[in-house]
């Protein structure tokens, strides 16, 4: 999934599909077939070429910033082929030899332009029911990634994705005058009064580190094997940030108990997965509930302020409804008794 990482939505750029098949030609030398992605702030296309090789062509909105791409490349190199049966986009280089093609359009615009291989799979979002085996294999995963990213030293200066960090997420306050419905506000101060007084002063005890930020139903890729789920790769790294490291476990148990009569299991297979290969701290167990809350409310407002301004493209309100559902699930749970059964999970 496509997702921005400004507070100001940026349209996509609208390049044709003949237009997209040209720029992979002239800088790349490949020779294909477009068809197009959806994106959020990003124009994304599926390209194939003579010989059944797919690729994927991005094309950066027009405020992006080049270092973010730059780190995004950085993580990508690092991770490939160090974790087994988990794959990541690899970035090719274009004839000049860079991974990064600067283009203009017939308005002077400059965009940044990047082809990735195509990692081949099913989105979490198109299987059902999610078993706790693959729940636990897909934190175990993230667990490893997690690992590795601990050794990670970025090569260009790291800029904070505020508006996508659930650590930072007091930003939101002054937004929640564009939610029309009061029910729906005290909803999200209510987990917010919690997290502020019950886990932001101790986050300084959540250990640090790099982050894909966004492991949601749209960027986890699944496979079978003899009928048999198996977690196969991770995609979109647009939101990649250094933060706390239980936040890429809480932000992929709030997007995968999307849709959960009791959003606490699919959670805690999650969580049992990832504590068997990187070990939580109690402190980290207990800000994983508050923290899938934080990151649920940073969705729906970012809905609300995309609907005050008037843009009603479909995919950008994909989360709004199983997010809201989710809130109001969560607000009937206490954020200690999710710790205790987090704790079990673990044990």
């Amino acid at each position: 999934m496509e997702t921005m990482v400004s507070h100001a939505f940026s349209s996509c750029p609208s390049f044709s599909l003949s237009e997209a098949e040209k720029i992979v030609a002239n800088q790349f030398g490949i020779y294909t077939q477009a068809h197009h992605l959806v994106g959020y702030s990003d124009q994304n296309f599926h390209l194939k070429d003579t010989n059944g090789v797919e690729y994927i062509l991005k094309i950066s909105n027009e405020n992006t910033e080049k270092r973010g791409l730059m780190l995004q490349s950085a993580v990508l190199g690092f991770l490939q082929g160090k974790i087994d049966d988990f794959s990541f986009p690899y970035i090719y280089d274009n004839l000049a030899g860079a991974d990064i093609t600067t283009i203009t359009d017939i308005k002077g615009t400059v965009y940044y332009v990047r082809l990735l291989s195509w990692v081949k799979g099913i989105l979490w979002e198109n299987i059902f029911p999610h078993l706790a085996e693959i729940c636990q294999e897909l934190g175990g995963k993230l667990a490893k990634m997690s690992l590795l990213l601990q050794d990670f030293v970025s090569p260009v200066p790291e800029k904070s994705q505020e508006k996508w960090d659930i650590i930072h997420i007091n930003w939101v306050l002054s937004e929640l005058e564009k939610i029309d419905s009061q029910q729906d506000v005290a909803i999200i101060t209510h987990f917010l009064e919690y997290y502020f007084i019950h886990i932001f002063p101790h986050i300084d005890l959540l250990r640090g580190g790099m982050i894909h930020n966004d492991a949601n139903t749209f960027n986890v890729l699944v496979n079978y094997t003899d009928d048999k789920p198996h977690v196969v790769g991770l995609i979109d790294f647009g939101e990649l940030m250094r933060g706390k490291v239980v936040s890429e476990l809480a932000i992929a148990c709030a997007y995968l108990s999307m849709n959960y009569e009791n959003p606490l299991e699919i959670a805690a297979q999650i969580i049992k997965g990832f504590h068997a290969i990187l070990p939580l701290t109690h402190v980290e167990i207990q800000a994983i509930f508050p923290l899938m809350a934080n990151r649920v409310i940073i969705s729906v407002v970012h809905s609300a302020i995309n609907h005050h301004n008037g843009l009603e493209s479909p995919y950008l309100y994909i989360s709004e409804k199983p997010g809201w559902d989710l809130l109001r699930k969560m607000q009937q749970i206490s954020p200690m008794a999710a710790y205790h059964y987090f704790v079990s999970a673990c044990s």
